[in-house]
């Protein structure tokens, strides 16, 4: 058809119910991997594919939902052995993130 069906940032920040500033910076970990350090490259890309995972209740954003993950890592070819550096790195993110979104909300 021509067209480019791929969601828009602002679209995908309505949809996940996330400030668009913290969708655009995903965006970019996406485009750019000059902003990451090398051995936190993987942790990264694993939290952006987390990106669509956010456990919400009554009062907003709680956190991400786990329960994925293994399939996450999976796809992302994250070796075994670190798995638990992946998790470390990405629970300091997710609570930075959480931080930001508790922040913008109120």
């Amino acid at each position: 058809m021509g067209s480019d069906s791929r969601e828009t940032p602002e679209q995908a920040s309505i949809r996940l119910g996330l400030p668009l500033d913290l969708v655009m910076e995903a965006e970019g970990f996406q485009d750019t991997g000059d902003e990451v350090w090398p051995d936190n490259a993987l942790v990264v890309q694993v939290f952006v594919s987390m990106m669509t995972q956010w456990r919400v209740g009554p009062g907003g954003v709680v956190g991400l939902d786990y329960g994925v993950l293994p399939i996450i890592e999976e796809r992302r070819g994250v070796p075994r052995e670190e798995r638990s550096f992946v998790f470390d790195g990405l629970r300091v993110m997710e609570a930075s993130a959480l931080e930001e979104l508790r922040k913008s909300e109120g």
